[in-house]
Order: C-alpha cells, then structure tokens, then sequence
C-alpha cells in the first residue's frame, strides 16, 4: 500500500512491505513504514504508530521487509548527511508490530581478500586465476540487516544448505542456479556473489601462486572444511594424497 499526505509543513509516506506473503503473513495486515517531515526533522514509524526514530538527514529507500513463514519485519532504510555522506540503518520488529532495536550499520564484506560493500563498491577485483567458474555452487549472500535464523531457515526451505558467517550480516551459501535465482529474488538478501577461490585464501597464498613461487621444502597448510565430520576432510584429504601431499 503506498499513500501521501501533503501539506505545507508535513508530508507522509507510507511503503507497503516486501517480501512473500505466507500462512502467517496472511493472517494480519499489510506493514507500512511511514515517513512524516516535519521542517527538516523526519520521524520513522510502523503503521502510523508512534516514530522509533527521528532524524535531520535526508532519507532514502526507506521500505520494510515481511519475512517468509514469520512475523518478523526489517525496516531497512539510507540517511543522506548535509555533508552527502550516505549512512545505512535498520530496525527490527520481532512481530511486525514493536520494534526492538534501531542500528546503524555498514554492509562492507570483511573478507582476507579486502573489505568491500558488495552493493555501492561492487564486487571486489579478483585475480583471473582465482575467480570462480562457472561449476561454482558456493555463494557469498549478505542480508539487508544481521543475519537471523529466519532468514536461514527461508534460504534452507528452498533448498540451499547454509555454511559460514561471514562480517558483515553475511554467510556462505551452497546452492544451485535454480536455487540461487529463487534467493537472489528474497527482499532481505542483499546480493549474492560467487565464494571465489581468491576470497578462501591468506594473502601470502595469494602471492606465492602470483609469483609462481616454488620450493623443495615441505610447507605446512592449514585447510578448513565447511561441514563438521569426517566426510568432507576426508574427501579433501584424498585429493591431498592424490597430488603428493602429507596430511
């Protein structure tokens, strides 16, 4: 539902929610975001209730987001400075009803690879030998606020086994093409890029294979699997033996 409300001092805006409506969801109504400025002071509230916050910035892609199979709602929105300094916040409400907590935040993926917002820097350069292929199932998919367990459980329910957190409000995702469409279209998922092989390793890695580096001694490496059990080690293990390695 979206609505406005002009007048010479006042205007409001409300923005209907995103998202997938679900059995839970169709049992209450529709979540509003509402925008009201007053002068250069512009108060958030949900449902034209009381404002949770209260600011002097500029707001921007301000909109609220209904989880699937929950009553859980992000409010997700950006505050522009008079400096032009763009700031990013959200503001959870467990029930769609009272918000519990008002976060500013950064989306900048903290990765050994570099520290980067996958949105407004775009994906981080990776070398050519490293970058994934086109068989790669493994993804990088961070979340419009902290990661939840109901933002997991909606990425399990369409079939995709979630591994690693990742900073920030990010995991690593293994999923198929199908699957992964399906995600990419879920309101709080903020992107999703491919786990390259470059974004796994240390950085003297990284610059050892860049340098063609080569030696006779043995080296020490250590290799971390994304399931817990033998099954995975295992099969790494193998492929370790395989090339002449020692485990």
């Amino acid at each position: 539902m979206r609505f406005s409300i002009v007048g010479n001092t006042t205007r409001m805006v409300a923005i209907g929610a995103v998202g997938v409506l679900s059995a839970v969801q169709e049992a209450r109504s529709e979540v509003d975001l509402t925008l009201s400025t007053v002068g250069s002071t512009t108060s958030l509230s949900m449902n034209a209730g009381a404002p949770f916050h209260t600011t002097d910035n500029t707001v921007e892609n301000a909109r609220a987001i209904e989880v699937p199979n929950s009553t859980v709602v992000a409010n997700v929105w950006d505050e522009v400075t008079a400096a032009g300094e763009r700031q990013h916040f959200y503001a959870l409400s467990p029930d769609g009803e009272e918000i519990v907590r008002v976060r500013q935040t950064t989306y900048d993926l903290k990765l050994r690879h570099g520290h980067f917002d996958p949105v407004d820097d775009g994906p981080n350069a990776v070398e050519p030998s490293l970058t994934a292929g086109p068989e790669c199932n493994l993804y990088i998919v961070p979340f419009v606020t902290q990661t939840l367990q109901v933002y997991r459980d909606a990425l399990t329910a369409l079939g995709a086994k979630v591994y690693n957190f990742l900073p920030r409000h990010s995991h690593i995702v293994k999923m198929t093409p199908a699957v992964k469409a399906q995600v990419e279209a879920l309101a709080f998922v903020r992107a999703v890029l491919p786990f390259h092989p470059a974004y796994r390793m240390s950085g003297d890695i990284r610059a050892e294979l860049a340098a063609e580096y080569s030696s006779s001694a043995t080296e020490k490496y250590g290799i971390l699997v994304l399931e817990r059990g033998l099954t995975q080690q295992n099969v790494v293990a193998s492929q370790i033996t395989t090339l002449g390695g020692t485990v």
